[in-house]
């Protein structure tokens, strides 16, 4: 499907949240794990030209987002981007702290593509389109949960491995920029986002307890 102008899409949310008492029921090779950040989700829509940013509720964000501008159009550069290319990441913003106990502040990380190529990848797997992302962005090693990108404060999430969900799950959580894991399955393939309910059912999180929710 073509994609020529800008128009809003949903991305795919997650929206089960499960116990962790049920993670071990999940280790299996039919989904892709993948660290939950705890930032504000944003969806980013470019040509190269025009920049759009919206939060997945199709709003624009109240706070200041230049500095994820100047990452956008710093990738864009890096990728040569003349057609539409639609992303979705996680702008960190809460002040929450990496490993080394530092601000994550003012980073984007990457975890899903909507349009690549002007082309809107309806039917790509999650699989699929997460190569697609990879092959965007040179990563190497940063912390094991995310992937740094050749672009100044671009980050990927990295697919961990899942024989032990559960020492997993501990080892992403101890950190506070991560809330968690989320669970995609591999073969799901894109609807059209209509609306926020679409490619729902497709992915399941486990969340560290906080005082707004138990998981």
């Amino acid at each position: 499907m073509n994609y020529d102008k800008y128009q809003f899409y949903y991305p795919p949310r997650v929206e089960q949240a499960l116990s962790t008492k049920f993670l071990e029921e999940y280790s299996s090779n039919d989904y892709l794990v993948q660290p939950k950040l705890n930032g504000d989700s944003a969806i980013i829509f470019t040509n190269g030209k025009e920049l759009i940013i919206k939060n997945r509720h199709k709003q624009a964000f109240k706070k200041s987002t230049v500095k994820l501008e100047a990452i956008i159009q710093d990738f864009c550069k890096e990728n040569k981007v003349r057609s539409w290319i639609v992303l979705v990441g996680e702008w960190m913003t809460k002040s929450k702290k990496n490993a080394e106990n530092k601000s994550f502040n003012d980073n984007f990380i990457l975890f899903d593509i909507l349009v690549s190529k002007g082309i809107y990848l309806l039917n790509f797997t999650f699989e699929e389109r997460y190569e697609i992302i990879k092959d965007l962005c040179s990563s190497s090693y940063y912390d094991g949960h995310i992937l740094k990108t050749n672009v100044e404060n671009l980050y990927l999430v990295n697919n961990l491995e899942n024989n032990n969900m559960t020492d997993l799950f501990i080892d992403v959580a101890h950190i506070d920029m991560y809330e968690g894991l989320v669970l995609k399955k591999k073969n799901a393939k894109l609807e059209i986002g209509l609306n926020e309910k679409n490619n729902s059912k497709t992915q399941v999180k486990f969340r560290k307890p906080t005082k707004n929710y138990h998981y």
